[in-house]
């Protein structure tokens, strides 16, 4: 294998709502692993003192974009041939041409690297595939939520052309392989993974403390029947952190509940923490969105459960592969009865009980989502061994 970097192929880096993204390239540049990053464009978060800096497209005008792609085309014609006339995810707006002049500054990036790493089955995916073929640096891919559902054709493609695949739990996996069974064995679940030095418990555990959410704020997070579920318990404050296109249609819902429910909007990552540090119940209660939108297995429950706090969560995609009956309670996705009636089970427990349900989801959490761990499962896949990962 080439010495030279991991090439991480990203849509946007680095994303306040991608945050194990970021998390990850750390891990591995803290390994001793050299790690570059490639974005199609900034994201909407500022990069975290010491992050690993990304390359992005510059737009160098028609007359650029034109003497690039003629370079390009120059020295791989097949290649460039076969993408413009035959490639058929790749880009999403379907302008081949014009897409490949934007990134032919790239392929000499993908060329010196040892291989390429995308996080999300979809354009990220699509456009790795693409570095790997005027490359010929082999890539893999990382499936997490929505992206595993949207396009099969396209995952087909991308998993017939990649080393391996990770997706973060079994509920993907099985997607996955029943999408491609051909290519079964090339995906592997490597789990979420929280930051446990960060994620650890500074202050004694506070049962009357309020309930907290984070997320965005958007259909899948099913944060309308926590706003239900909290109009029914009364007597505790939900505090939700997180902002997005729903705000408005909660704060109309939360007037007219009366629910005990404050939307805090976007939070720094240490004020995020210490606001689920202080919580006496974390409750994410996802769903399957109408447009099919959905989560994995989301960060925010590990980050809670690594904060030693009792989770209340749906019974919906990769969360029941994390939350046990020691560690919380699962209620049928977008059921506020449901919800409000396991919210008041875990309130109405003996302070004790809840510590102790805490304490269940910090050892869960050390024992299968350590971040550094996951990363050097991916490393070991990265390096062509496959001992580590499932």
């Amino acid at each position: 294998m080439s010495a030279g970097p991991v090439l991480y192929v990203l849509e946007r880096y680095p994303e306040l709502s991608q945050t194990f993204v970021a998390g990850e390239i750390g891990e591995l540049a803290s390994s001793g692993v050299a790690v570059e990053v490639l974005a199609l464009a900034p994201g909407t978060h500022q990069p975290d003192d010491g992050a690993v800096p990304a390359v992005y497209p510059a737009d160098r005008g028609p007359a650029g974009r034109l003497a690039a792609l003629g370079v390009l085309a120059g020295r791989h014609p097949r290649a460039c041939a076969r993408l413009v006339m035959r490639e058929p995810f790749w880009p999403p707006d379907g302008r081949r041409a014009r897409a490949l002049a934007r990134i032919a500054p790239l392929v000499p990036h993908a060329a010196a690297a040892r291989h390429l790493h995308a996080h999300f089955a979809d354009v990220a995916a699509d456009l790795a595939r693409v570095l790997s073929l005027l490359s010929g640096t082999r890539f893999s891919f990382s499936a997490h939520a929505t992206d595993v559902f949207r396009d099969p054709e396209a995952i087909r493609t991308n998993l017939a052309d990649a080393a391996f695949c990770v997706t973060n739990c079994e509920y993907n996996r099985r997607h996955l392989a029943s999408v491609a069974p051909e290519h079964a064995g090339k995906i592997s679940v490597i789990g979420m993974g929280a930051d446990l030095r960060r994620f650890r418990r500074r202050r004694p555990y506070d049962p009357d403390g309020p309930i907290v959410a984070v997320g965005r704020l958007v259909r899948k997070k099913g944060f309308d029947q926590l706003v239900r579920a909290a109009a029914r318990i009364r007597g505790r404050t939900v505090l939700i952190a997180g902002e997005g296109p729903e705000r408005r249609a909660l704060e109309d819902l939360i007037a007219e509940t009366g629910a005990p429910v404050r939307l805090l909007g976007a939070m720094a990552h240490g004020e995020v923490r210490d606001l689920v540090e202080s919580a006496s119940v974390f409750a994410l209660p996802c769903m399957v969105a109408p447009d099919g939108d959905r989560d994995g297995t989301p960060v925010a429950i590990l980050e809670a459960m690594a904060l030693e706090v009792p989770v209340v969560a749906s019974e919906e995609v990769g969360i029941p592969e994390m939350v046990g009956a020691d560690r919380g309670r699962l209620v049928p996705p977008s059921d506020s009865d449901s919800l409000a009636a396991a919210l008041g089970q875990v309130l109405g427990m003996a302070p004790g009980g809840r510590l102790a349900m805490g304490r269940a989801g910090r050892a869960w959490v050390e024992r299968n989502a350590d971040r550094s761990r996951q990363a050097e499962l991916l490393r070991q896949l990265i390096e062509g061994r496959r001992d580590g990962a499932t």
